[in-house]
This record gives C-alpha cells, sequence and structure tokens, in this order.
C-alpha cells in the first residue's frame, strides 16, 4: 500500500488506527502521549501509522478509534454470558460508529489534516457497569466480571474539543444500545 500511495499526488492522506497503540499505562492518555503498544496488532499499527508519517511527502493525518459500538456492534454481545471477565473496574474506551464517521467527515471539511486525533466518547464507567448494562438492555445473559483493577488507561483528546468542536453520542444513553 505504501509503495502505493507514493506512485501518486495526493494532498493529504487519512489513516484509520487504534488506540490500542498505548497499550494499557494504568494512566490516561491523549495523543501527546507516547505510543507503548503492549499487542502485536498495537505494534503493527503504531509501525503504520511511522512509516505512513516518515516515507509520504504529503500531510498524514491519524484517527485512533476507540473500540467501536452501533449498528451490528451490540455492546451487550460482546461478553454475554462469560464469567470470571477480568478488569471489571477498569474504564471503557469506546466510540460510537456515527461519532467516527461525522468526525472524519468534519476532519475532512476543516481540513484539519497533518495531526494525530484520539476519536473516543468522553464517558469512562467501568467495564462491569458498562456491559452489565448493555446485556441487560439488550436481552443477553448478563457477563460476571471481578472486581479488579490490572491493566487500563482512559483515553481523551487534547484536540478534541479543543480544535475540532464535537458533541459525542452519549455511550450511557440506553437507545445507543
Amino acid at each position: 500500500m505504501l509503495s502505493e500511495l507514493k506512485c501518486r499526488r495526493f494532498q493529504s492522506v487519512i489513516f484509520i488506527s487504534s488506540i490500542g497503540v498505548y497499550g494499557n499505562p494504568n494512566k490516561e492518555v491523549t495523543e501527546l502521549e507516547p505510543p507503548q503498544p503492549d499487542t502485536g496488532s498495537g505494534t503493527v499499527l503504531l509501525d503504520a501509522e511511522l512509516r505512513l508519517k516518515t516515507e509520504l511527502s504529503t500531510a498524514v493525518t491519524i484517527l485512533r478509534f476507540a473500540g467501536l459500538i452501533g449498528p451490528g456492534r451490540h455492546p451487550g454481545r460482546f461478553l454475554a454470558g462469560k464469567k470470571g471477565v477480568e478488569n471489571g473496574v477498569a474504564p471503557v474506551n469506546l466510540v460510537h460508529l456515527h461519532d467516527c464517521t461525522g468526525l472524519t467527515r468534519k476532519i475532512i471539511d476543516l481540513k484539519a489534516f497533518g495531526r494525530t486525533y484520539n476519536i473516543c466518547a468522553p464517558q469512562h464507567p467501568s467495564r462491569e457497569n458498562y456491559y452489565t448494562r448493555a446485556a441487560a438492555i439488550g436481552g443477553y445473559e448478563i457477563p460476571q466480571f471481578k472486581k479488579e483493577l490490572t491493566k487500563w488507561k482512559t483515553v481523551s483528546s487534547v484536540y478534541i474539543p479543543s480544535e475540532i468542536t464535537w458533541n459525542y453520542l452519549d455511550l450511557t444513553e440506553s437507545s445507543l444500545f
């Protein structure tokens, strides 16, 4: 893909990445935080981000999406019926498809290129609270969590809403389930 991009003339490139590039450093992370992936997929995505930024002579915009919910991705089914789910006290980092598409469009419309953006809803209830409620609302079997906090992060953005105004959908609203 990179060699193909190098052969063409683009004013800008948008790369959809993931907050997985941060790993779980047990603290809040923003775009200013140096990523430290702790999974293979996070490492591959960070490598792709860095290669795009260093090898293309155009503005590269990185959109790091949180865990996706929305049509076809009901959060109640993700952990439905599971027992002994680890890290129940950890905060969730999720985003609705509406926010992903809306913010991507807004970044294009504003020509806000050449920056990295975390795309994550500002609500961070615990995994146990969020997924238990989502399962109940969706009619799924309630998951059982361990009341522990081991590996976690809370993702926020320094650029949304300071440079790009956006009102995320409230992930705690039952209408989103």
